[in-house]
């Protein structure tokens, strides 16, 4: 149970893990992971895992007997007596969401086919205790797996303690005395007289860990310090050990372990038992595929293989023409294209780090996604599929081939159209004059979009994690099988799409705007080298400027980018308030939260601060911006992501363009650096304030939708509803304050982020918040009702029908409780927002090129569109752009 708790505090800091159907699963992960690890680092000849049984044992017969114990209060410098609750009566109750992960973590001990131990009336760590002493009287080698420190008593010649979370360290009789200060057979006196405070055990009052070792160096056990008690020096100890004998004595009793449980024989039958096996793959699929462990399914349970399979390679044109006639009269083909060939790739300088998509909670900074940015690729083969188990591949210069993914009647099935679009025709290939690519239509099934439909808070839909999830089936890698698995997919998740009612999202929504974002992709934008060339210049000179204030101030010079350094600056060389630390090492933090606040008392934090920015400005963008550029076209060709983000929002990668930062005067000078053709104009078109009336719409709040209505300024009309005041006497301080209301309400804004955010008292952040639902009641309605509808569908929607699940809305973990329920009510905000903006670029699209116009729509951030216009359109496409926007 040890090793459970630890698993599942592990992940205690981390957003907790659970199923789609709210089963909490985080303590069974690391638990499994941690058996996982336990096996293939040591190869155990015997395993056996040792569980405590519920209802009373020995030790609370004897704590039973204990009514009064005496505690030395530290205050007082002073004994006092105080009523014994019994062993173990301090132990909170087992979490609730823990509790549920018990059963299946024994299931996960069964899949291992390690057995289960357990005694009526005893310990787990009196069985263990017993088989320890047995084994090693045989003779056996003995591993204690454990991170208690009461079962270093255990060891002696044959028997050692293992302890996981300290890197695996084994403890022999050297190390225990260089732990504790004493040898084994001494761990249970010096554990008596520390007491334990966990099992509620009271030791000898006023005597600690320093005492403890002390006093059974000099006398050797708890007895003899008992019998010499009048010798010891030292008044708290000498009148601790002469007030408190039996409370001592029966301390001792509570830590030893019993090595004599009855009934528990290590003999050849349990030996038998014990013997360390193969998984049984059959219970570790069954148990992974339920919990949804993905990565388990395929290190630990490999899955099967596509089985049924009749694949054809580089066949000839007759069998092209076969399958191509079938395909026609069952109206019914799935395609895989090879990427393999490439050609020249975009230019690079700056390696940047991995881009992560919202559901991880990833930067927001970087641009460039190593393990995304493969050379751009030519597509050389394709393979074809109109049954499931039989595939084709061959040549895509095919006449035939072409023909049929250029005809928009043939319905076709591919996994994520918009890199087989790409695949087809790259940007290098375009701007090269060569003979064009035939051009994919007829598109109807994605089975990337419906599994990001059906399961958007997956951070991977690629084919393999899809066709693993969906069929417990490992792909080989091969063209032939992914046409296969794509129009398996196809019919089994379009089926659940319409099942789920998402095909108007599907259809009206994500489908269509594949070919847009593919338009978008391949017009790149265009950035002005030479006014980010000056730009790094200058930022340059302003970091060393900056790093020259650092010294001085500090008056000592340091790597600022080293955390352990500037540690050392701040907290010992400066002398400010006690660290915060983190992780195994203790390391000292100096993250942006922790700076913030030392820089209210001292100028270096916040000098560090601002040089941090400037570096990030500078690295991540002025200088890495102009090595993405693509080297035929000489414009920036990011990548824009349908299924990244569980809120229905687009993502961008290689590079990241949607995270350029505006609201300060240098990112601004950033996003200035993003120029028109010759001859054109960018024009910009941003929703103003959407989520906000979005919320307005939802909750029907009069006072909202008025100021909507009229035009109004809508942060200094809440201003002046929450304070109080006349809108002319609203200062720019109070509207920012209003503001921060304003975007904070709908994420689940409490007292204590808004007194954070705005360095206020919390007792007056929370009367705003109270103001604020006072004034707009309907708000508050909407949100309860929001919360209280997901907890009954464990789900949300949009209002367009996108659907996001929210498994954790009933958890009784109160973290994850609190995360579902402000995603429950952000959810249908934020994803109807995208979704608008998704149909507006679609319809807009449709609109250019119906009208014949040379305007190019270049990106979307989020809200805003951006577009490449010639002069001379500019009075024509304004007008569309808003009426359809609006």
């Amino acid at each position: 149970m040890s090793f459970i708790f630890r698993a599942y505090h592990a992940m205690a800091r981390q957003r907790p893990m659970s199923t789609r159907t709210g089963v909490p699963t985080a303590a069974t992960y690391v638990f499994t992971n941690m058996l996982n690890k336990l096996r293939d680092d040591f190869h155990p000849e015997y395993l056996a895992a040792v569980f405590d049984v519920a209802g009373p044992t020995f030790r609370d017969t004897q704590g039973a007997a204990v009514s009064e114990i005496r505690k030395w209060d530290i205050r007082t410098q002073q004994f006092q007596n105080v009523a014994y609750g019994g062993y173990k009566a301090n132990r909170a109750e087992m979490p609730p969401d823990l509790a549920q992960q018990v059963p299946y973590i024994r299931r996960a001990l069964a899949a291992f086919r390690i057995p289960i131990l357990e005694n009526p009336g005893y310990e787990a760590d009196d069985v263990i205790g017993t088989l320890a002493r047995q084994g090693a009287e045989q003779g056996r080698g003995v591993f204690v797996v454990s991170s208690d420190k009461d079962m270093l008593q255990l060891v002696n010649e044959h028997v050692c303690v293992l302890n996981p979370p300290k890197d695996n360290l084994i403890c022999d009789r050297a190390k225990v005395e260089e732990i504790l200060g004493v040898p084994p057979e001494r761990v249970i006196d010096v554990m008596a007289l520390r007491g334990d405070t966990i099992d509620n055990i009271p030791g000898a009052p006023g005597i600690g860990d320093k005492g403890s070792v002390e006093l059974i160096r000099r006398f050797g056990s708890v007895e003899a310090a008992l019998e010499h008690a009048s010798e010891v020096e030292k008044k708290t100890y000498r009148e601790s050990l002469l007030n408190n004998r039996e409370q001592i004595l029966y301390s001792k009793d509570q830590v030893t372990i019993d090595c004599h449980v009855p009934g528990v024989t290590l003999d050849a039958a349990l030996l038998e038992t014990m013997a360390a096996q193969e998984p049984d793959i059959e219970a570790c699929r069954e148990l992974f595929t339920e919990l949804e462990f993905t990565t388990l399914l395929k290190t630990i349970a490999p899955v099967t293989d596509v089985q049924e399979k009749n694949y054809l390679e580089n066949a000839g044109r007759e069998e092209v023409r076969e399958l191509l006639a079938h395909a026609s009269r069952q109206a019914r083909l799935a395609l895989a294209i090879d990427m393999a060939v490439a050609v020249p790739s975009p230019s690079r300088g700056a390696e940047g780090e991995d881009d992560h998509d919202e559901h991880a909670g990833g930067s927001e900074s970087n641009l460039f996604s190593e393990a995304n940015a493969p050379a751009a690729p030519a597509a050389q083969m394709i393979a074809l599929s109109t049954k499931a188990g039989q595939a084709l591949t061959a040549s895509i210069d095919s006449p035939e081939i072409r023909q049929a993914l250029e005809s928009p009647s043939l319905p076709k099935a591919v996994h994520d159209s918009k890199a087989a679009m790409r695949s087809l025709s790259p940007v290098e290939f375009a701007s090269t004059g060569a003979a064009p690519a035939p051009r994919l239509r007829g598109v109807v099934h994605d089975t990337a979009l419906y599994s990001y439909l059906l399961d958007p808070t997956y951070s991977s839909h690629s084919l393999a994690d899809v066709a693993l999830r969906r069929f417990n089936l490992q792909l080989s890698g091969g063209l032939a099988e992914a046409a296969d698995m794509t129009g398996r997919l196809a019919k089994a998740l379009s089926e659940e799409v319409d099942r789920e009612d998402l095909r108007t999202v599907y259809e009206e929504i994500d489908l269509p705007l594949v070919p847009v974002l593919e338009r978008m992709e391949a017009a790149g934008v265009k950035i002005d080298c030479d006014v980010l060339k000056q730009m790094s210049a200058r930022l340059e000179r302003e970091c060393d400027a900056k790093a020259r204030e650092i010294y001085q101030r500090s008056a000592v010079e340091f790597n600022i980018n080293s955390p352990k350094q500037l540690g050392e600056v701040l907290f010992e060389k400066l002398g400010l308030r006690k660290p915060v630390k983190y992780g195994k090492g203790k390391t000292v933090s100096t993250a942006a939260e922790v700076l913030q606040d030392l820089a209210e008392e001292h100028q270096v934090p916040r000098l560090v601060l601002q040089y941090r920015e400037l570096s990030k400005l500078k690295s991540t963008y002025v200088d890495a911006l102009p090595t993405l550029l693509n080297h035929c076209t000489q414009r920036l060709h990011t990548t824009f992501n349908q299924v990244g983000t569980a809120t229905g929002r687009l993502s961008s990668n290689n590079p990241n363009l949607q995270n350029i930062p505006i609201k300060t005067e240098l990112g601004r000078e950033i996003r200035a650096a993003f120029i028109a053709e010759p001859g054109n104009v960018l024009l910009s078109a941003d929703y103003s304030q959407i989520e906000l009336r979005l919320l307005a719409h939802f909750s029907g709040e009069p006072l909202m939708l008025e100021a909507f209505a009229r035009g109004e300024d809508f942060h200094l009309t809440t201003a002046a509803e929450v304070f109080g005041l006349m809108p002319d006497l609203v200062t720019p301080e109070i509207r920012n304050r209003a503001k921060a209301i304003n975007f904070g309400i709908p994420y689940g804004l409490s007292g204590f982020g808004l007194a954070q955010q705005l360095g206020i008292d919390k007792k007056e952040a929370q009367q705003y918040i109270d103001a604020y639902f006072a004034r707009y009641q309907q708000v508050r309605r909407w949100i309860e009702a929001t919360k209280d509808q997901a907890r009954r569908d464990q789900k949300v929607q949009t209002l367009l029908g996108r659907v996001r699940p929210i498994p954790d809305i009933n958890s009784k973990n109160f973290n994850m409780r609190g995360f579902a329920e402000r995603t429950a009510v952000n959810t249908p905000l934020q994803g109807t927002a995208a979704d608008l903006i998704k149909l507006a670029m679609i319809r807009l699209d449709a609109e250019l090129h119906a009208r014949k116009l040379r305007t190019q729509m270049t990106l979307q951030i989020h809200d805003e569109l951006l577009f490449d216009v010639p002069a001379d359109e500019v009075d024509t496409v304004k007008p569309i752009i808003q009426q359809v926007m609006e």
